[in-house]
This record gives structure tokens, sequence and C-alpha cells, in this order.
């Protein structure tokens, strides 16, 4: 699982590409993670046919896209990896309410992907003895997680909006 924007070769600096090589090495163990993590709210617990496999690859796209913006030093010359995490929350939060996922569920499936994220770029940190770079992926992740929230919460609030007939679901009131 390679950041689009940045491969491993990139010329871009030395400290994008490292930790782009070492996430890259880690995200399955970072999904996996998160997975484990998901699959244990009460939400996903009650459902015995729970599919792990299907959940993971449910937030690979986002996970990649917030990967991407951790890369990015200033969205305000690239917002392209913000306007994929913008599209793939919202995604994300439209398939939640469609199944009965209660909004608090999917801000939390982000808070966890923040852990997990949190975790491997601290793993880097150590691995790499990059300890002050960390404060820098740390606000570009926020950030990240922060539009991915937004995004989310919003889908999942359109979706959920009577129509001016009284019907749920468009999300809009025209």
């Amino acid at each position: 699982m390679l950041p689009r924007s940045l491969p491993v070769d990139s010329p871009r600096l030395d400290l994008e590409g490292e930790f782009a090589a070492y996430l890259t090495a880690t995200a399955q163990f970072a999904l996996s993670d998160w997975v484990l993590r998901v699959a244990n709210l009460p939400a996903f617990r009650a459902d015995p046919e729970l599919d792990l496999e299907r959940l993971r690859g449910e937030i690979a796209p986002l996970f990649e896209a917030i990967v991407d913006a951790i890369l990015v030093h200033d969205p305000v010359y690239d917002d392209e990896p913000g306007t994929r995490i913008a599209e793939a929350a919202g995604r994300h939060g439209d398939q939640r309410r469609k199944i009965d996922i209660p909004i608090g569920t999917l801000l939390t499936e982000l808070h966890e992907l923040r852990q997990v994220i949190t975790r491997a770029m601290s793993g880097w940190a150590e691995t790499a003895g990059r300890h002050p770079a960390l404060a820098s992926l740390t606000l570009r992740l926020e950030r990240a997680i922060d539009t991915a929230s937004i995004a989310a919460a919003t889908s999942w609030v359109a979706g959920t909006a009577p129509s001016r007939d009284g019907r749920h679901g468009s999300g809009t009131t025209e």
C-alpha cells in the first residue's frame, strides 16, 4: 500500500520518503490494528456476520488519502490529497449511515484511525531517530483527520435530512 502522491524513490525531501517507506512497510499491520479496534466497538461487535476483510477494504481508500496528505507540506499549493480525504470520508460516512451505524461510532472509527497512524509515526520516529520530525507529521495528521471527520459526519447527516416532501435521505431541502 504505497501512497500514490509520493513513491518511495521520490526526489522530494528525505523525511517524507523515509516515512512513506516505513508506512508502506507497516500499512497492513496498521490496518489490521484498526480492524481489531473497530470490530470491538459495540455497533460492530453486535453483528454476527461481520466481515473483517470488508471492514479493512472500506477504510483503505481513506487510509491512503490520509497518508498522502501527511506527506504534503502545504495544502495551499497541493490540496489534491485533502480533496481525496473529503471524498473518501464522505463515501465512508454515507456507507455507515446506510447500514445504520451511529454517527458516534463513525467518529470513533476515525479516532481509532488517528491512533493507529500516530502509533506508526511514533514507530518510525523511534526507528529512524526522527523525533523532531514527529511534530510536523502530527500536525499534518491532525489536519487530515479533521478533514475526514467533517466530511464523514457531513455526509452521514446529509443522508438523514428530510426533503421538502418529508422523506429522509435526499440530503437537500430543495
